[in-house]
């Protein structure tokens, strides 16, 4: 609409120009300096005109420089949900194969840490673009999640084997399930809101 209004303001101008020109000028009567002062006015109103347009220019180019770098922090901020969301969800497949009698080594030394550690990192990232998107009820769910499951592992991290695993595995799968969801889902905002930007920042699935 706006580059409607100033081609239709540059014709109007132009216009009244020709008009002016047509009907108040006695161009056979000019001489040599009458023609220069003319050009000079005409060149005048045209230079106005261009300097308009440049200005337009710039204004509407530092609009645009402007909007993208918020999409790219807003993008920014859903990305780093993303990642969160693929590490919890492959937290819950490791640490509960830990417990298991199928794993001779140590994944997570303090599994009740690691996930409080997380819980934290979460509770201290910025929300304001988080909540302008949306997206506030899916960092609360992460961090919910993250703290459920440190406490399981204060509470029954004493017990071993498969004794742990048969115990808590619905609620693992559960939070698996939901922790992908959140990171796909994430993974989907950020395409949506800066596409193209983050495209090699994809954290792929355990």
């Amino acid at each position: 609409m706006e580059r409607g209004l100033f081609k239709y303001a540059v014709v109007v101008m132009c216009a009244m120009v020709g008009i002016a020109g047509y009907n108040v000028v006695d161009w056979k009567r000019l001489d040599a300096a009458s023609w220069a002062a003319w050009v000079q006015a005409v060149g005048g109103i045209f230079a106005v005109i261009a300097a308009f347009g440049v200005a337009r220019y710039t204004i509407r180019a530092d609009q645009k420089r402007k909007a993208r770098e918020e999409s790219v922090t807003q993008a920014a901020d859903l990305l780093a949900l993303h990642h969160i969301a693929a590490e919890l969800e492959q937290m819950c497949i490791l640490t509960n194969f830990e417990k298991s009698n199928l794993c001779e080594r140590t994944i997570y030394p303090d599994a009740a840490g690691e996930f409080r550690s997380i819980a934290e990192l979460v509770a201290s990232l910025p929300v304001i673009n988080v909540v302008t998107l949306g997206e506030m009820e899916m960092l609360l769910e992460l961090r919910r999640t993250a703290t459920f499951c440190s406490r399981i592992f204060e509470e029954d991290g004493h017990l071993k084997g498969d004794e742990f695993v048969l115990k808590h595995r619905r609620d693992f799968a559960k939070f698996h399930d939901r922790c992908a969801h959140i990171s796909t889902h994430m993974w989907d905002r950020v395409e949506e809101v800066c596409p193209g930007h983050f495209t090699d920042k994809r954290r792929m699935h355990l």
